[in-house]
């Protein structure tokens, strides 16, 4: 699965190539996320089209490692609640 930060609004990331004023809030993919990891379909994730060149105040930077820092959470829960099942 890709995160194309491009689709977010502008407010909160600036620092994209095509930036969007009418692009969705962080809520919508968060909500999304916590579907995907639901259906423990999620394989793997990588986060595209960060510009730090146009970046204001790492606005976008923090975005990007807020949804990072989303997933791994997110994942290693996952991963212990896999690996408890196992284990009996």
């Amino acid at each position: 699965m890709t995160i194309d930060l491009d689709g977010f609004s502008s407010a909160y990331a600036p620092g994209v190539s095509a930036s969007s004023p009418m692009g969705f809030s962080p809520e919508v993919v968060l909500e999304s996320l916590e579907l995907i990891f639901a259906s423990k379909k999620m394989i793997s994730i990588d986060i595209a089209e960060m510009n730090p060149k146009y970046d204001i105040d790492n606005r976008t930077a923090k975005l990007a490692a807020s949804l990072v820092h989303f997933v791994l959470e997110k994942s290693s829960l996952q991963k212990k609640r896999v690996n408890k099942f196992y284990k009996k």
